[in-house]
């Protein structure tokens, strides 16, 4: 019996990390194995019922990426509560990983934990009593009330994680229903999650994200000083993206092969990330491109602004087409398509352009080659080929 009243249990042990996964379904447990001591208190006082688990997790290794990878020689404390919700059908999971994560999460059944009677029998029929079969008002027998049916499993309906928690900072209960993510790092590797299995992963849905990194690593590209606020769906996701290399907003859709639609006010071409798809389109993470439809005001190139961008392109047989290629500034503008295709691990780009020039000096000093000639004007028509993806030229 606990000093407040109600009842009090403590109980330990030792369990695996699939003995674990049973406490909250989730399909990042399958990267656990291993196992470790815990502690489990059961407490009821005040008539509040809560179920604490705590564990150093030493002898659990973790598979998954960064920042949730682990050795199982290391100590993570984790401390895991199971809190009654607002309504008999609803639990909150409440979820501590040393500083490495804090996690609020509601659960509800699924369908209602038990039928219930609504018809006005019992007291109110003439002779009914409501819990067994009784007499209606014309003499007949009234069925007995329908059995209890099973309960039903939980699922959760709302999570909040914030990844790299400020310490003692009040974690606030989920407010959306979906996923609501945030968090700091001085690095994060995206494309070691995306090379998780579909399987591995929860379904999205509908989610909100907020995210700062120092360095992110995505799509074999590094992006520098981030600043990513984001939102989801069953269909796809959209972005404001702030970081060194862009700044606009960014939305993928799923449909088909995909389509990835960017409005930017300025982009420059991020360099590859380690272990990404090099620049010669060799080695690294490779797959079928997206449908694109991308306009950045202000475009840069090896560094050289070449002024505003536009470029659409959509995945074809063994193929990227580049069915739009247009480069406005005040010297030049340049028109062209193009083809980017992959065979055996390699990516060649060719394109067919007009190049119309206003001012042959001035171009010639944006694109690095000053004072070679005054004034002037011309057009060149033409076709490129290269080893490499579109931009490498």
């Amino acid at each position: 019996t606990a000093p407040q009243g109600g009842v009090r249990v403590v109980a330990r042990g030792k369990a695996s990390a699939g003995e674990l996964a049973g406490l909250l379904e989730h399909p990042w447990l399958r990267y656990l194995s291993g196992s470790a001591a815990y502690e489990v208190v059961v407490n009821a006082e005040g008539g509040v019922p809560s179920v604490t688990v705590s564990s150093d997790l030493k002898g659990v290794e973790s598979s998954l990426p960064p920042p949730l990878a682990k050795r199982a020689a290391d100590s993570l404390p984790l401390r895991l509560r199971l809190l009654p919700g607002a309504g008999p059908a609803q639990q909150r999971v409440s979820v501590t990983l040393g500083r490495v994560m804090v996690a609020e999460f509601l659960r509800q059944r699924r369908g209602e934990d038990q039928r219930v009677a609504s018809e006005k029998g019992g007291k109110d029929a003439k002779g009914g009593n409501g819990d067994k079969g009784g007499t209606a008002g014309t003499g007949e027998t009234m069925p007995p009330l329908p059995p209890m049916q099973p309960m039903h499993p939980m699922q959760v309906t709302r999570t909040l994680i914030v990844l790299n928690p400020t310490a003692g900072a009040p974690v606030p209960q989920p407010t959306r229903d979906g996923l609501t993510l945030r968090g700091s790092f001085d690095a994060l590797d995206l494309d070691t999650w995306r090379a998780l299995p579909d399987d591995g992963w929860p379904a999205l849905g509908q989610g909100t994200f907020d995210l700062k990194a120092g360095v992110l690593d995505v799509f074999g590209r590094r992006l520098r000083d981030v600043d990513v606020r984001a939102g989801s769906d069953v269909g796809g996701w959209s972005a404001q993206v702030t970081s060194a290399e862009l700044d606009g907003n960014i939305a993928y859709r799923a449909e088909g092969s995909g389509l990835l639609v960017a409005r930017l006010k300025r982009f420059r071409i991020p360099a590859d990330s380690p272990g990404g798809i090099g620049a010669d389109g060799k080695g690294g993470r490779k797959g079928e491109l997206p449908a694109v439809d991308l306009l950045a005001e202000r475009f840069t190139l090896f560094g050289r602004e070449l002024g505003r961008a536009e470029i659409a392109a959509r995945p074809a047989a063994g193929a990227w087409e580049i069915d739009k290629l247009v480069v406005l500034n005040p010297d030049a503008e340049l028109r062209g398509k193009g083809t980017r295709t992959l065979t055996q691990g390699t990516s060649r780009t060719s394109v067919d352009f007009a190049l119309k020039v206003t001012d042959v000096g001035k171009f010639l000093s944006r694109v690095g080659y000053a004072k070679m000639v005054q004034g002037a004007n011309g057009r060149l028509d033409g076709s490129l080929a290269w080893q490499g993806d579109p931009q490498v030229v």
